[in-house]
């Protein structure tokens, strides 16, 4: 119905569309409506809330009135704008009109089909932990923050928080132990304080509902949490007592569904903490989501995501080029269709153009018998001949009929013999599927592989480090305070800036590339440098995580889910080290777990499904080893300590924890991981003569055996596993110098 505006509103008509809501609630209801020529939303309170006298619509209508208020004075991005209000003329009641978003959170991760893209997870937790912010800074706490509230433009481009009829001024002035008005929010984001009776809450409340969107857009699932309460046993209480359930237990069924390396997940679990001074505010949540946008993982979730739209574009391109070519095919079909059906309409035709011809004729020799009988000896003549000429026409049409039924018994083998063509295609299909898939199993458990080589390294490289995250693959070389990386995407070349470190081990943790111990200044160090990027995009060091226990350096480092493992390598004096450290990369927090045997430094490390391999390196007298160390990683686990109980574990403790597998035949090799082996590259033999042999481990029989060879004999090299399934090794060390060359072998 249209309302002619009146007072200060900015609109000459309003027209509130009441044929479906776009949502409704406990006491209102959402509707499309147009202000002028502008699309819009209209929030109309239910008018049978007035008709019943309940003493609580004055409260509703409060509620309407405040959120009015609060959104007439907000001018955000990332909150809905107001438009104004006016009295709906059937009702009498005043409506809240507002900008017309697509729609709401809640609705969005219901259409989503697979798990939301990194970069919009980040981007829709960005845009709520801003809209926060500015709430917060004019002490205006929502309290009822949920999907339902947060409305989406687009497939997610950006984020609008909605629906304050519960916000309420924040008192700066006043105690936080001061009982609160109840708060009537949506209780799985409610948190513990505003859940008590009486409420005591403050800005915080907000950050703990952030904490339950971060958990709801990473598992796509609506916050179901488990009771509050829970109760134990205590020797003071026959009957136990009544305890309350850390939220993080509450929601663990959610929270197992999450890869533990998320960068989202910390943060989210941080907002879900009991005491509230131990939440992130809504400043430092932007902070944290702007410093995430900054970071290698979310450009690349954005790379690719623009890489999934042109594949989709080229896709759908390709079914509309298909589309039309059936189509072309069916009016084909269709035409040689018409055709055939002509020619049974012809031949159909003629059929009844000679059945009446001998209907005709019957019709005559009936009227003519008697003549025939009465003039029969004198017609006699006549009469045969007169015979004669029917049983001609008879058997034309006896020979048109069987003409008929063999065109269409010729029809019917026809489409037998389409049928029998279709289904001899089938069979040969699925025989050339059979033999492609025998041709790849022999030709996996040949376990051969295929060489071939790619532009030089930046500089020559031996021995120092390799990791890799996604298709960035990053070098720290022996003596070099540099970092190389490598995208196999683009086949491009990068360095980055110095580091001031010499030496060091590299992992990437938690997708940030981070260098690990090493030797500044002449003396070993314990810290970790991470690669960011600051204003501007410029990339530096920084120590991002907690110093490990020990300093070293040449040191053994992996990371394995959401653990990072750093073995053995040289301390001060250049002493070997035995001591195994293990850093929690959700909790940041460093123990130590059950030592080396022996000293062991120089060495490559590597994770093969659950164990942890230590190949090579030098033993504790300096020379080149070929043995082979290995534990289980789960069992490791198990042996560390924290905190003051940090200690080394005995050594007859170690010899039921590390093993030692067979020897390799080769000294100075590199491990890595392909496929599921564990591979051995490179080194030089008993003559000290360069090797270029892939070995590979048997489990079962407890050996190695050769795969495969490199074109280039090589020790010392650099070894990684790309995503694609492809080894690359880069660099090393020969008799005649130190090598640049690249090589990628596939199995």
């Amino acid at each position: 119905m249209a309302q002619q505006a009146q007072g200060n509103f900015g609109y000459q008509t309003v027209q509130l569309l009441k044929t479906a809501p776009l949502g409704t609630g406990s006491y209102g209801a959402v509707y499309k409506a147009k202000c002028d020529d502008l699309p819009c939303a209209g929030k109309i309170l239910h008018p049978t809330l007035f008709q019943s006298n309940d003493p609580g619509a004055m409260t509703i209508m409060r509620r309407f009135q405040q959120e009015c208020s609060f959104l007439s004075a907000m001018r955000h991005p990332n909150i809905v704008q107001y438009l104004g209000s006016y009295q709906d003329p059937e009702t009498q009641l005043p409506v809240l009109l507002m900008e017309l978003v697509d729609n709401s959170l809640t609705q969005f991760l219901e259409q989503s089909e697979e798990q939301l893209p990194y970069h919009t997870q980040v981007n829709i937790c960005h845009d709520i932990a801003l809209a926060l912010a500015h709430l917060h800074s004019n002490d205006i706490i929502h309290r009822d923050l949920s999907s339902n509230n947060v409305l989406l433009v687009g497939a997610g481009n950006r984020a609008k928080v909605s629906d304050f009829g519960m916000a309420k001024l924040f008192d700066v002035n006043r105690s936080n132990l001061t009982p609160q008005t109840m708060c009537p929010g949506t209780q799985p984001y409610m948190s513990p304080e505003a859940l008590d009776d009486p409420p005591v809450y403050t800005k915080k409340l907000d950050s703990f509902s952030f904490g339950v969107l971060g958990i709801q857009i990473l598992t796509r699932q609506f916050p179901n949490p488990g009771p509050r309460m829970k109760k134990v046993r205590d020797p003071r209480f026959p009957v136990g007592i009544q305890v309350p359930v850390p939220e993080t237990e509450r929601r663990k069924s959610h929270i197992d569904l999450i890869d533990p390396t998320h960068p989202l997940l910390l943060t989210a679990i941080n907002c879900l903490s009991y005491n509230e001074e131990d939440r992130h505010s809504a400043q430092e949540l932007c902070h944290r989501l702007a410093a995430l946008k900054r970071a290698l993982l979310y450009c690349d979730s954005v790379q690719q995501a623009q890489e999934r739209s042109r594949l989709a574009q080229r896709a759908a391109e390709d079914r509309e080029r298909q589309i039309r070519k059936l189509q072309q095919e069916k009016e084909e079909l269709w035409q040689e269709k018409q055709k055939h059906d002509k020619q049974v309409q012809d031949l159909q035709y003629q059929l009844q153009v000679h059945g009446s011809q001998i209907r005709e004729k019957d019709a005559v020799i009936a009227a003519r018998q008697q003549e025939i009988e009465r003039l029969k000896e004198e017609h006699e003549q006549a009469v045969q001949e007169k015979d004669h000429n029917t049983t001609s026409r008879e058997r034309q049409l006896q020979e048109l009929l069987v003409a008929t039924a063999q065109f269409q018994q010729t029809i019917l083998q026809r489409e037998n013999k389409i049928q029998e063509l279709q289904k001899e295609n089938r069979d040969l299909q699925h025989e050339l599927k059979k033999n492609l898939q025998q041709s790849v199993m022999t030709q996996k458990g040949r376990q051969t592989m295929r060489w071939s080589m790619c532009k030089r390294a930046p500089c020559k490289m031996k021995r120092g480090a390799a990791s890799g995250w996604g298709n960035m693959t990053f070098f720290g070389p022996y003596g070099s305070s540099h970092v190389h990386s490598y995208n196999s995407e683009t086949e491009e070349w990068f360095t980055f800036p110095q580091c001031s470190r010499e030496h060091f081990s590299l992992a990437a943790v938690s997708g940030i590339v981070t260098v690990v111990g090493g030797r500044q200044s002449g003396n070993c160090t314990n810290t970790l440098l991470s690669l960011t990027a600051s204003k501007g995009g410029k990339r530096k060091w920084v120590e991002h995580f907690p110093p490990m226990p020990t300093k070293r350096e040449f040191t053994a480092v992996t990371c394995s889910g959401k653990v990072l493992v750093v073995a053995g390598g040289r301390g001060e004096g250049y002493t070997k080290l035995v001591t195994v450290e293990l850093m929690n990369t959700d909790t940041l927090q460093w123990s130590i777990a059950s030592s080396l045997p022996h000293p062991l430094s120089d060495a490559t490390v590597t994770v093969c499904g659950d164990r942890v391999y230590l190949l090579g390196g030098l033993d504790q007298d300096g020379y080149s080893s070929n043995s082979v160390l290995t534990c289980s990683l789960s069992t490791l686990l198990q042996t560390q300590t924290v905190g003051a109980k940090m200690k080394t574990l005995s050594l007859a403790t170690n010899q039921f924890i590390w093993h030692t597998t067979a020897d390799l035949p080769v000294r100075c090799s590199t491990c890595a991981t392909l496929n599921g082996l564990l591979l051995a590259v490179g080194g030089y033999n008993s003559d000290k003569m360069d090797s270029n042999t892939i070995y590979s481990y048997n489990t079962e029989t407890s050996s190695w055996k050769v795969i495969s060879h490199m074109h280039t004999p090589r020790r010392w090299c650099l070894v990684t596993a790309l995503p694609d399934n492809r080894l690359m090794v880069v660099g090393g060390q020969t008799n005649t110098g130190d090598l640049d060359t690249v090589e990628f072998g596939k199995l």
